[in-house]
């Protein structure tokens, strides 16, 4: 199950907006959002989903 979270974390960076790059706000929004649902129609169960991004 981590190997598909790392690729859905891949697809959702990759597909995302570069303009809104420069925002770590939105980025860390999105991939909470996505990746908790994700995990949960995995698992049925709603975990603590904490992103963290770190600017280049």
């Amino acid at each position: 199950m981590i190997e598909d979270l790392r690729k859905k974390v891949r697809i959702i960076v990759e597909s995302s907006n570069p303009q809104n790059w420069a925002d770590t706000n939105m980025i860390r929004n999105d991939l909470r959002d996505k990746v908790g649902q994700f995990l949960y129609s995995k698992t049925e169960k709603r975990p603590m989903v904490l992103p963290v991004v770190i600017e280049v």
